[in-house]
């Protein structure tokens, strides 16, 4: 019955339930904001706000959300939540097609995950970046890094929200499409076999260059 852990669990299980569940989803997030008022505690109102973020119904309305969960995750020291909420914030303006901005705050998050070795959400932030790439037309590159990504974990694994899912799954399609089958299979295979450091260095170097 502690808060705190009340709004935890009412954050994890939104964020799960964000892409098939909406309405679900929104309620546990409204039920974590309520725990995290009663604790006080402002790493519970950062994950609070990032769970209403995942529900939300538009982007501008997540958007919000995420910003201020970085702020107050920021006014905590809690670079973990921060990182979490601007890898959401950013993957979000690439669908509104602000990819500049996107491309350069996804290279900053990409070297925080690294550097700290938190490797579920580095592969969960590359695969936004592959959008990025998809964008600035950088056709191989994208490409390879759908076959790293992919020979760790899966394109659109949760947590991400159901309409950046929908356009990361797109742009691979596309790019699919575009290279042509035979092309595809050959840098997706590049890909997997580059080592985790290489990919991160490559993908960083290519968002910067996005952004420049």
């Amino acid at each position: 019955g502690e808060p705190s852990r009340i709004a935890h669990a009412c954050y994890m299980h939104a964020i799960a339930n964000s892409i098939h569940d909406r309405a679900l989803s929104a309620g546990l997030a409204a039920r974590a904001s309520d725990a995290a008022a009663r604790s006080g505690c402002p790493t519970d109102r950062a994950a609070a706000l990032a769970a209403t973020g995942f529900a939300a119904d538009g982007p501008d309305a997540a958007l919000e959300a995420f910003a201020e969960s970085d702020r107050v995750a920021r006014s905590a020291g809690n670079r973990w939540m921060s990182t979490f909420a601007r890898t959401e914030l950013y993957g979000l303006l690439l669908t509104r097609g602000e990819p500049q901005e996107a491309s350069v705050g996804l290279a900053e998050v990409v070297d925080v995950w690294f550097r700290a070795g938190e490797w579920s959400q580095q592969w969960h932030t590359l695969s936004r970046c592959i959008v990025a790439l998809d964008h600035a037309g950088d056709d191989d590159s994208a490409c390879r890094l759908i076959g790293a990504i992919e020979e760790r974990t899966a394109i659109g694994a949760p947590p991400v929200r159901a309409t950046l899912r929908e356009r990361m799954l797109r742009s691979q399609d596309e790019l699919r499409s575009r290279v042509g089958a035979e092309r595809y299979d050959e840098l997706t295979a590049e890909g997997a076999g580059l080592p985790v450091v290489e990919v991160v260095h490559r993908t960083r170097a290519a968002l910067l260059g996005i952004g420049a």
